[in-house]
């Protein structure tokens, strides 16, 4: 059984759906700390499909989960963006906001 956690003081700003789906991309940052390939502009980020947060939280519908994600976003909690060189690529990069998951997290002394 997998164990989902939220900040309390992230669900009061942005409600309880927002503040899983930021737990999610801070685990998912967390995990890609290691990679350069999520290393960008000084800051590792993650990226998902609608869809992919859905099928980590069969609870939550991809409506739900769109308008948490604007929610997080509009709050600035979480920062966006689109790195692909394809034109028609339109994949979205998510990193926390106040992440201490940036450039320098690649140091894994600490594991």
């Amino acid at each position: 059984m997998a164990l989902h956690y939220f900040d309390v003081d992230v669900a009061q700003r942005c409600g309880v759906n927002a503040a899983i789906l930021l737990s999610d991309i801070q685990y998912w940052c967390e995990r890609s700390k290691g990679d350069p390939a999520h290393l960008r502009e000084g800051r590792v980020w993650m990226w998902s499909s609608w869809q992919g947060f859905a099928e980590r939280h069969p609870y939550l519908t991809v409506r739900q989960i769109r308008y948490a994600l604007g929610r997080l976003i509009a709050e600035e909690v979480v920062l966006t963006a689109q790195y692909s060189d394809r034109a028609l690529d339109r994949t979205i990069w998510y990193s926390p906001a106040d992440s201490t998951i940036v450039a320098n997290a690649f140091d894994n002394s600490g594991e």
